[in-house]
């Protein structure tokens, strides 16, 4: 679920100054601050209809083992694929 996907954009911002830029800064991090500290409600709305209904929760438990799963595999084939090149360090952090 890519939840914060929609939070882009640019604008920019025209001084007289390096005064007024200094000013304008701060004012523009504060607002930045307060967007990204609050990420957008239909996120969690999706994670609550989703966790909320049986099948679609079955379904993304299924998709989420699957994806570990995977991930597990390709640590053990990295590893693998070290000793292969020849390396000699240890790599049992890796697949732990």
């Amino acid at each position: 679920m890519g939840l914060y996907g929609y939070r882009l954009g640019c604008f920019s911002f025209v001084c007289r100054d390096a005064a007024e830029a200094k000013t304008v800064k701060g004012s523009v991090k504060i607002i930045c601050r307060h967007t990204w500290s609050n990420p957008p409600k239909f996120g969690s709305e999706i994670a609550k209809r989703i966790l909320s209904n049986p099948a679609y929760k079955a379904q993304y438990l299924k998709e989420v083992k699957v994806m570990s799963d995977r991930i597990v595999t390709m640590r053990h084939a990295l590893v693998e694929n070290l000793k292969k090149v020849g390396s000699k360090r240890d790599w049992s952090h890796v697949t732990k």
